[in-house]
């Protein structure tokens, strides 16, 4: 009786270690479908997103891709042994973009200690989005922490203020080869590259727009004005 209990429980541990090996690997199955697309995008980093993912609950412990199909604009379809309909799925492209290793409170300024590259879907990237390291370098949030680890859109960083309202600062008008430069006062706040107004004249004042160079310097040009 002790050996026919025994010998059940050993039948019983191998029956479920080969279910466990024989169940459904969606991330094998994804990685099978990325060497077929592969051969049509060679050289890029690929991520398979299905339009349905519940159809791979149809799928067989063991799928055998019988046919594969690009329908072009970044979209393929495949067809799997032993199941009628056929799978549909749209290719992402993976690219490498700057995050933040760690969450940044809105007063700190960004430095390149504080990022790591990451692949992201280009698919996710819908907007404007920091993609190199320069565009995060020596900027901080407008308004709230910055999270860890996930792309950046650009609106919500800004250049630190260098020019604090009614700050005097130089301002040079540059119009051909000619310059000339005279002193204003900022009417508000301002960082580097932001047009800001000032108040410009001794008697007869006068409020320009220029764009901001450094915390003494604005700037004028002919042809953008």
């Amino acid at each position: 009786m002790i050996i026919k209990c025994f010998l059940m429980f050993i039948l019983s541990l191998l029956f479920t270690e080969s279910d466990a090996d024989a169940s459904f690997n969606a991330t094998s199955f994804e990685e099978n479908i990325k060497r077929y697309a592969e051969k049509d995008y060679p050289g890029q980093d690929l991520s398979i997103i299905f339009d349905y993912p519940d159809t791979l609950k149809k799928v067989p412990n063991h799928p055998t891709i019988t046919t594969y199909k690009n329908l072009g604009q970044g979209r393929i379809q495949i067809r799997v042994k032993d199941v009628s309909d056929p799978i549909s799925a749209k290719i992402d492209f993976l690219v490498d973009v700057p995050v933040l290793n760690k969450p940044l409170s809105p007063s700190h300024l960004i430095e390149a200690s504080d990022i790591v590259m990451t692949k992201v879907g280009l698919a996710s990237l819908n907007g404007s989005y920091a993609l190199h390291v320069e565009d995060l370098v020596g900027k901080k949030s407008r308004q709230k922490v910055l999270g860890a680890m996930t792309p950046i859109q650009t609106t919500d960083l800004m250049a630190p203020l260098v020019i604090k309202r009614d700050a005097l600062v130089r301002i040079i008008y540059h119009a051909g080869n000619l310059s000339i430069s005279s002193q204003g006062k900022a009417l508000k706040d301002g960082a580097v590259g932001q047009r800001v107004t000032f108040e410009v004249g001794k008697s007869a004042k006068k409020v320009i727009e220029a764009v901001v160079v450094d915390a003494h310097t604005a700037e004028i040009h002919a042809q953008t004005f």
